[in-house]
């Protein structure tokens, strides 16, 4: 084992070497639609894994199912709720003009 903290100091640099690369074939300007494209096949890989469990403990999960389809719908409108919580920031830091009315 290494150090504390330093697989944090390596994934640091790691980010920082992959921005200045960015930055240097100018892929960094349009990062919004890495972001989208990213956080899309992350949330299908995770869909895909839910439903393979899912499938894998269809028999075992009798009284459950109606409770785990209801929590999946919850977890799902959560992380929705999430993704536009943080657009709405991103778009309130990128525009400062806009002001939030906290009546």
């Amino acid at each position: 084992m290494g150090a504390p903290g330093c697989s944090a100091g390596l994934l640091k640099e790691l980010g920082e070497w992959l921005r200045r690369l960015a930055r240097h074939y100018g892929l960094y300007e349009d990062r919004r639609v890495f972001q989208i494209v990213a956080t899309v096949g992350i949330a299908l890989i995770v869909v895909g894994l839910f439903l393979y469990g899912v499938i894998w403990m269809w028999h075992y999960i009798k009284r459950y199912r109606l409770a785990i389809g209801f929590a999946s719908l919850a977890v799902g409108f959560g992380v929705v709720r999430f993704i536009s919580l943080h657009e709405v920031d991103a778009w309130y830091a990128a525009m400062p003009g806009l002001v939030r009315s906290s009546t």
